[in-house]
């Protein structure tokens, strides 16, 4: 009985497919906050991408998204009220994907 022999460059594997993210929707006003090569940071002040002045449980600067090694990751910033993602507060900084819903303050929004 002959065995056959595939070297890894003529299998063909299905490429899995990777959801990335690339934007933040804060879905009570449909604003929808594209994620770029820059940090994006979250907090009451203005000089935020996603400023949110009217959540007084909001921290002046609460929490940043960014890319770092493929994967989109969620930090916050040491605010007092800490970041919860799907209901979980958050200890340090997470990996997020599309559907995950990110709660800072009064704030619900959501990943894309």
């Amino acid at each position: 009985m002959m065995k056959s022999i595939m070297s890894d460059e003529t299998m063909q594997f299905p490429k899995q497919e990777i959801a990335r993210v690339c934007a933040i929707v804060d879905p009570a006003t449909k604003i929808r906050y594209p994620l770029g090569p820059e940090r994006l940071t979250i907090g009451r002040d203005a000089d935020n991408v996603v400023a949110l002045p009217d959540d007084s449980y909001v921290s002046g600067h609460h929490a940043q998204v960014y890319y770092e090694k493929g994967s989109c990751w969620l930090r916050d910033l040491g605010s007092r009220n800490g970041t919860v993602v799907n209901n979980l507060t958050i200890a340090g900084p997470i990996k997020i994907q599309p559907g995950d819903v990110i709660t800072i303050g009064h704030t619900k929004l959501e990943v894309e």
